[in-house]
């Protein structure tokens, strides 16, 4: 996607069905879903656990690898 200079979600939005199609085969049609909210996957809210995370959010950006 780089290549094509997709980068983020808004990016791929930004492209149609065809071009989709045309760079990414039958997946093309999975990413226009996608970023469309328009999968057909359903919402389990009482299924089994399989991990657990957690998350820091830091107010910038972080790229010095020591502060990671």
């Amino acid at each position: 996607m780089h290549v094509l200079r997709i980068e983020t979600g808004s990016d791929l939005r930004r492209q149609t069905l065809d071009f989709l199609r045309h760079h990414f085969g039958e997946s093309g049609d999975w990413y226009y879903e996608l970023v469309r909210d328009q999968d057909e996957w359903s919402v389990l809210p009482d299924r089994e656990r399989k991990s657990a995370g957690s998350e820091t959010t830091f107010p910038e950006d972080l790229t010095d690898p020591g502060r990671i």
